[in-house]
């Protein structure tokens, strides 16, 4: 459980609630804790108390009385989506820290499809030969275009034009 005020309307809630102090050690046994509320402009809102214990493995077990609101909810512990098979993002995630999703983002020129996930293929060879003098190929994973020159030329400094 969070032991941090996290803000409202997140942890799929309206008013999440966390741990208002420590988590236990091992050697504290069952612990009495109050989670506080996060509602619009307070981080305790309303006090519930819950139980926690430390267990040997390192995870802790809570006894969590019923929410006494439907809009109210005990808040997970924070994960990093994007640490997970990079977020179902097809190329960058980053967290948003308000809702606590992963947000998929595109390289530059490459819009992200309506699944909010993936983004759209375009084959910048088609225009302007990708910016390439002679050869030009798309590389599938990084969506940049890579120029190659033809038998008997190498690639200039700039990765673009050929010389000999």
């Amino acid at each position: 459980m969070l032991d941090k005020c996290p803000p409202p309307f997140t942890c799929g809630a309206n008013a999440p609630m966390w741990l208002n102090g420590r988590h236990p050690t091992i050697g504290d046994g069952v612990v009495s804790r109050k989670t506080c509320m996060s509602h619009l402009n307070s981080c305790c809102d309303k006090q519930f108390q819950v139980k926690v214990k430390m267990c040997p493995a390192g995870f802790y077990v809570y006894y969590l009385p019923k929410a006494p609101k439907c809009f109210l909810v005990y808040c997970g512990e924070y994960h990093n989506m994007c640490l997970d098979k990079n977020g179902g993002c097809s190329h960058f995630c980053s967290m948003d820290k308000t809702t606590l999703t992963a947000v998929c983002s595109c390289p530059s020129g490459f819009p992200l499809r309506k699944d909010r996930r993936t983004c759209e293929y375009r084959n910048l060879c088609l225009d302007k030969n990708g910016g390439c003098s002679d050869n030009c190929s798309m590389d599938n994973s990084t969506f940049k275009a890579v120029c190659s020159c033809p038998k008997g030329f190498r690639l200039g400094k700039n990765q673009r034009t050929c010389g000999t």
